[in-house]
């Protein structure tokens, strides 16, 4: 990754807004999905927020900042809700939050703003307080503008969302921690940290694709060190262990603790292990997972409240100055009043009578509310569980089908059973690949691979309907098949792998520089079978996730979601909810029109690049 020449201006003229980079993968793209689905993991998370509350482990105000992952909402959403809970009374006392996360894609000296007045999301666009970034810039020596790392950047992008439900539309300073020393990522915070308005996301994954149970060590012995505030967190340990150390530094500085409030795995299902509490058991230790934790940070000596004027982003800087500065000033301040002989109001006893049954009520209440939510979590575990062995169990089927019937092409379409992975022997995939990559290579002008297809050859003539994707940095980045075979199979692999390529209406055609970081997934359909399902509900019983891809026609409309979907959208009501926006009608439709059809897939891809 290059490193770039810090720039220390922002230029009106070069505004713009932030188009999301990984919304429908992160994340889903659809407006009222997305919504629903953080709603979701924030009610889910609001039970674990009344534990910790009730062991005292976590306090009632609002924290000064918080520790969050960015995956994909399949693995870390629920991690991350644990500390977006926290936020759901801050609307309107929070006027400002700065996000503060690591480079995955293009690499800086420092710490980055960049050149957009706003952040896009499906939920809304997110103000960039342009003025505070510049007085970061004229003031802080590690700040500089960078517009290139923030581009495909997710790990702040993934932080909207839950902002959104949360807090709304609040003002955001978005920066890309680079390579830069605690103290350096200190002074960033410090400029605003007195600021009763700002709030602070500090945005950091765990330990990369260890084994499991060796996985939950290193991240155990990490949330140990940030709870102790023991500087340095290592990248090995935290992707965004320069951010992570800048708020440690902050924190050693106040004398205050980040508390931990739960973490999990990638390979945990999205199911967190609460702070005080074990565990969840592993189901394979072997298996390369990503770890996630949340924390919160309260500092009371610089509590929230609602801004007068919340506009005045640079005077609020101003005014703050650094944290030394401003303790220096408060300090001042308290001693002028002690000498006035003004004393604080003492409450009497009524008041505080009050204010106790105020408080026993409302404990009363989020009890009731935290059984209700354990319940709903339970029922949601239990089908998520069931849907899965359904699913896995319905990709057996045809696993086992495939080893009887694959040695003859003659028998894929003789018995329905066997309609899927029985189309192609799985050894063909390499050649299938590698005829992809060579249509796209040939139409760009780039060397092709050599292919012996001999053994394959009487399966790639006969008609197969495909479907060829393109990512690049885990991005979609072309998508194009057919769901009936009107061709022969190697033609109709050609034929997508150009469309998606260079015909997707959704991106620019692909340039040759891009051609050694596409990876190419090609995958080979069934025969579709029509689903028996008079409403939404009886169509979501008979899903089998993860291995069903969906057709969903009405009159000349017709849409569908690969199985692959299934990634991003694993709930089968969500499924549905998004093919039928997809096609232009409200998510709770239907009528005696739609017809559902589903359809399964042998798939090949290549390795990550």
């Amino acid at each position: 990754m290059a490193i770039l020449t810090p720039d220390k201006t922002l230029e009106p003229s070069k505004a713009y807004v932030r188009t999301p980079a990984v919304a429908g993968t992160f994340y889903p793209a659809d407006t009222f999905i997305l919504r629903e689905r953080v709603d979701r993991e924030l009610r889910y998370a609001e039970s674990a927020v009344v534990e910790l509350a009730t062991e005292r482990r976590i306090k009632a105000n609002l924290p000064k900042a918080l520790i969050t992952p960015h995956a994909g909402y399949t693995f870390s959403g629920g991690t991350a809700a644990l500390a977006y809970a926290l936020l759901e009374d801050g609307r309107g006392e929070i006027n400002r939050v700065v996000i503060m996360g690591p480079t995955h894609t293009v690499a800086v000296r420092g710490v980055a703003c960049c050149n957009a007045s706003a952040f896009g999301s499906p939920l809304g666009d997110f103000p960039v307080d342009r003025e505070a970034e510049q007085y970061l810039l004229d003031h802080v020596p590690c700040m500089m503008v960078n517009d290139q790392t923030h581009q495909a950047e997710h790990s702040l992008e993934v932080q909207l969302p839950f902002l959104q439900q949360t807090l709304g539309t609040v003002p955001i300073v978005p920066l890309n921690v680079g390579d830069a020393s605690p103290q350096e990522v200190g002074d960033v915070m410090r400029a605003f940290w007195d600021d009763p308005g700002t709030m602070f996301i500090i945005t950091t994954d765990l330990s990369h694709y260890y084994p499991h149970d060796t996985a939950r060590r290193i991240d155990d012995q990490t949330i140990g060190r940030i709870c102790e505030r023991l500087l340095p967190i290592r990248t090995q340990m935290a992707c965004g262990a320069n951010a992570v150390n800048g708020l440690l530094d902050v924190c050693i500085e106040r004398d205050i603790k980040p508390v931990p409030l739960g973490c999990s795995t990638s390979g945990d299902s999205d199911q967190v292990s609460v702070a005080g509490q074990g565990r969840i058991p592993i189901a394979d230790t072997n298996e390369a997972v990503v770890g996630y934790a949340s924390f919160a940070i309260w500092d009371d000596s610089a509590t929230h409240s609602h801004s007068s004027n919340p506009s005045q982003a640079s005077g609020a800087a101003g005014a703050a100055g650094t944290s030394r500065a401003s303790r220096t000033a408060a300090a001042s301040h308290a001693t002028a009043a002690s000498q006035t002989g003004d004393a604080p109001h003492v409450p009497s006893p009524s008041d505080i009578a009050t204010d106790l049954h105020e408080v026993g009520e409302r404990i009363a209440h989020l009890h009731t509310e935290a059984h209700k939510i354990a319940v709903v979590h339970q029922e949601r575990q239990e089908r998520r569980k069931e849907s899965l062995e359904r699913g896995l169990s319905n990709i057996v089927k045809h696993t086992e089908s495939y080893k009887k019937f694959s040695a003859d092409p003659d028998n894929y379409s003789s018995d329905p059973a066997t309609n899927t992975t029985n189309m192609i022997p799985y050894n063909a995939g390499e050649a299938l690949l590698a005829i992809a990559r060579n249509s796209i290579a040939h139409e760009l002008g780039r060397p092709e691979q050599q292919i012996v297809t001999t053994e394959y050859t009487k399966w790639f003539n006969r008609k197969a309907a495909t479907f060829v994707t393109l990512t690049e940095n885990e991005r979609l980045r072309g998508c194009v098949g057919s769901l009936v075979a009107t061709r022969p199979l190697r033609d109709d692999v050609v034929v997508h792998a150009l469309n998606a390529a260079f015909e997707d209406p959704r991106f620019a055609p692909v340039a040759v520089e891009e051609l050694p970081l596409l990876r190419i997934e090609v995958s080979v359909l069934s025969k579709p079978e029509r689903i028996d399902a008079q409403s939404r509900e009886e169509l979501a019983e008979r899903l089998h996730p993860y291995s069903d891809g969906v057709i969903l026609r009405r009159g000349k409309s017709v849409v569908t979601y690969l199985p692959r979907v299934w990634e991003q959208l694993n709930d089968p009501r969500d499924f549905i909810s998004r093919l039928l926006l997809k096609m232009g009608l409200p998510a709770d439709y239907w009528d005696d029109d739609i017809v559902a059809e589903r359809y399964s897939v042998v798939s090949f891809d290549e390795p990550e690049k």
